[in-house]
């Protein structure tokens, strides 16, 4: 029997309402400055605090460069560089655009080792480490021929180990198809925040709809 992983298509989620706490900031890491100011104002029309930086403000020494205006971190939303998930048009670009992405990859152990504290602090309301990726909308396993094996396997696999590691904390891998204008995108985002569903740990949301990954079982012939 040969098992494989797939695609297997999902409604979209429940919504709940967390309250947020406002001695804590919700952190936007990206440098898609459309969607970033499509999710900021989602975010604040629910109440929440929100600070917006790119990758580039956040160098190696991850958030502690910004404190202490930036306070506790009650959330971080990164979102992948723009070439992630989108063509090159020449082999420098794409070396370019591996070295980015694999940057920001790199980074997300960083940062989640700098806020695991944070995130996991005895009596804390609802926590996020949520990490945006923009290659098919599927996870990298639909037909598109952007995927991005490197930065997939990576984050996707952080966040399985955070899940296992932090269960107090909502850790979600959320791919996005990088046809979905900002508005749209931003409200999927939010949408997957605010689902009450822990065991989920990663998703997709493409044009066709919400997706997430499962195991299909084959027999040998």
């Amino acid at each position: 029997m040969i098992r494989q992983a797939a695609i297997r298509a999902m409604s979209r989620p429940d919504s709940a309402e967390y309250a947020w706490d406002p001695d804590r900031v919700c952190v936007i890491l990206s440098d898609d400055a459309p969607l970033s100011a499509a999710l900021e104002k989602r975010l604040v029309a629910r109440g929440w605090r929100v600070a917006v930086y790119t990758h580039s403000a956040v160098p190696g020494g991850g958030l502690d460069v910004l404190a202490p205006p930036l306070g506790r971190v009650g959330a971080l939303i990164s979102i992948a560089p723009e070439s992630t998930g989108l063509a090159a048009k020449s082999a420098g670009e794409a070396l370019l655009g591996n070295a980015r992405e694999e940057a920001w990859l790199l980074s997300q152990f960083r940062l989640a080792r700098q806020l695991s504290p944070q995130l996991n602090a005895l009596g804390a309301p609802r926590t996020w480490f949520v990490a945006v990726t923009r290659i098919d909308g599927q996870l990298g396993l639909g037909a598109s021929p952007h995927a991005s094996g490197v930065v997939a396997a990576g984050v996707y696999g952080l966040v399985k180990t955070l899940r296992l590691e932090w269960p107090s904390v909502f850790c979600r891998a959320i791919d996005l198809h990088p046809e979905l204008d900002a508005p749209f995108a931003a409200e999927r985002i939010v949408a997957e925040l605010h689902d009450p569903d822990q065991t989920l740990g990663e998703v997709g949301h493409c044009l066709d709809g919400r997706s997430t990954v499962g195991v299909i079982e084959e027999h040998d012939a």
